[in-house]
């Protein structure tokens, strides 16, 4: 969908007739309207290419063509759409009450600026740990103070992503600029510490102090602003638990008894995907509070539809009864929100048009765009002809692979090359390489080019010879171990391997004919009007369009702390 509005052809309509556009409006398609404000955002980075300008316009009147027939097809209504235009809308909106409420409730004096930065100075380096299992922790940070390699266990058990990466490194870093749970864990500590165990948020953590010195600061001047955005953070951050508590207090936000195991039962995979719920299930309520619900249908698919990096865990009840507080708790914002008038605001309109008319016009591209253009047989062996020439598979090699890391590992690979042993065959004693693997292998990858290959290593590895061994040197402590099993040289691709190479470019080219077809049909079907010397405004003179601005008023609604 991505091209769907670039692909569209020319169409030059630039002048209406008939009714007259309402003042703000530029742009007026059928019942659909682009307000001048809103296009002017569009347009004045164009300002003076008069080519470019009306290819912007027409551009956006394709898409009000097409928002037009996806609406007058009834996309709009499907129960689907309607949810993901509620969650579209309770997202600006709780985004933008949770930002008021934070600054109307946490206030910052000055003398508490000057006090945090008189204790500034003192930089610390420290390895941290994050785990969801308390007694597993106790025993991690036993095995520390024994000698056992921090970073090692990091990288083995952190649940903290960033951990994992950096091998649980953070710093140098003021020690006031440290996260809360962090400066906790430092006060009064020296390098060579561990510190006690912390529990938050479910969690629990310690950290191992590596080195602690001074620095010097810069002036307050410079620095005084960037301090007063760190302290107002730390403190919304400690506020907002409070305010979170008092609303599920006043709204009365209940998790409906037995939801959660229900929904863990019938969960499939982290993905989201659910074995079918009876329809007597999909209607009951997921939680309910004063004011309002959720089915449990809307909460499943709402798991579902989060997008695929989100962390998520449907199969324990304990997340999805997290999951549904959270849940509830932006429902209430979002409540909050609308008692303010913040659904009138131009801007969280305007965000969420444009959101929702994106979702609606993904809907459209799936049902009525993109079964015309898939590729018969014909078009991509003419495809195949035409681009011959072109069509290069590269070389490609399969490894064998294995890797050490740590300590222990690279003695043990230090043995086995010094003894002349296969590396491959002590396997238990190495680290698979899982990420690298062809499925359900356990040493040997799937063919892979020199750009699969991260520099210098691709240059190593394509130019060594077939069946020789490869030791690449990542750190200190990681050595991978590559082997050449096979070596298929560069060819002219055949049709069949050539085949998926080829659907995308006759894709697009379909695209633009079903497309630019479509058009065509839908400009005799409605009416088009332009505010033509607004437009012109942006290709031969300068234009200040003034943005129409807003405040919430206040709220009569029940305290909330």
């Amino acid at each position: 969908m991505k091209r769907l509005f670039l692909l569209f052809g020319i169409i030059c309509i630039f002048a209406g007739c008939g009714q007259q556009l309402p003042r703000n409006a530029a742009i007026m398609v059928g019942s659909e309207t682009i307000e001048k404000d809103r296009l002017a955002s569009a347009l004045e980075p164009l300002h003076g290419d008069s080519q470019l300008v009306n290819l912007r316009v027409e551009s956006t009147i394709n898409r009000l063509l097409i928002l037009q027939d996806a609406q007058a097809r009834g996309f709009d209504s499907r129960p689907e759409f309607q949810r993901n235009r509620y969650a579209i809308e309770n997202k600006q909106l709780r985004q933008r009450w949770l930002e008021w409420i934070l600054d109307e409730k946490v206030e910052l004096s000055a003398d508490t600026v000057e006090e945090y930065y008189s204790q500034l100075g003192t930089m610390v380096s420290y390895t941290s740990i994050t785990l969801d299992d308390s007694i597993l922790c106790d025993s991690l940070r036993q095995l520390v103070l024994n000698g056992h390699d921090m970073g090692d266990l990091v990288e083995q058990f952190s649940i903290d992503s960033y951990e994992t990466a950096f091998r649980g490194f953070f710093g140098p870093v003021d020690l006031m600029r440290s996260s809360s749970e962090d400066f906790r864990l430092l006060q009064g500590l020296e390098a060579g510490d561990v510190s006690l165990i912390l529990t938050f948020d479910s969690n629990w953590k310690f950290l191992r102090v590596e080195s602690v010195f001074s620095d010097s600061v810069p002036p307050f001047e410079d620095i005084g602003e960037s301090i007063s955005r760190h302290i107002l953070g730390n403190l919304k951050d400690e506020y907002r638990p409070r305010l979170e508590d008092s609303l599920v207090t006043v709204y009365d936000l209940r998790i409906t008894s037995g939801v959660p195991e229900l929904v863990a039962e019938h969960a499939i995979d982290n993905r989201g995907n659910y074995e079918p719920y009876s329809s007597e299930q999909e209607g009951m309520s997921a939680y309910t509070f004063t004011g309002g619900e959720r089915s449990l249908l809307n909460l499943v698919e709402d798991i579902r539809n989060m997008p695929a990096f989100a962390f998520r865990t449907p199969a324990d009840h304990e997340w999805v009864e997290n999951y549904c507080r959270t849940q509830g708790l932006y429902d209430i914002m979002a409540i909050e929100a609308r008692k303010l008038q913040m659904d009138t605001l131009p801007e969280i309109l305007s965000i969420v048009d444009q959101q929702v008319s994106d979702e609606l016009l993904d809907v459209y591209y799936r049902l009525v765009i993109e079964p015309g253009i898939e590729p018969t047989s014909t078009q991509l062996l003419e495809m195949y002809e035409d681009s011959l020439p072109n069509l290069i598979v590269y070389e490609k090699r399969t490894f064998k692979t294995i890797g050490a890391i740590g300590e222990d590992q690279l003695e043990t690979l230090h043995q086995i090359v010094s003894e002349a042993e296969e590396p491959f065959n002590r396997l238990d004693d190495l680290t698979p390489l899982i990420d690298l693997l062809a499925p359900d292998e356990t040493v040997l990858t799937d063919p892979m080019t020199f750009n699969d290959i991260p520099a210098p290593w691709n240059e190593i590895l394509f130019e060594a010879e077939l069946y020789e061994t490869v030791f690449c040197s990542l750190s200190a402590e990681r050595v991978l171990v590559f082997k050449i099993e096979e070596i298929i040289p560069e060819h002219q691709a055949s049709f069949d391997e050539s085949r998926e190479s080829l659907l995308e470019p006759v894709r697009a080219l379909n695209e633009e004919i079903v497309v630019s077809g479509l058009v065509d049909s839908l400009r005799s079907v409605y009416h088009i009007q332009l505010d033509r010397d607004f437009i012109d405004g942006f290709i031969y003179a300068d234009s200040l369009i003034d943005i129409i601005q807003s405040e919430p008023v206040s709220s009569d609604s029940q305290e909330i702390i």
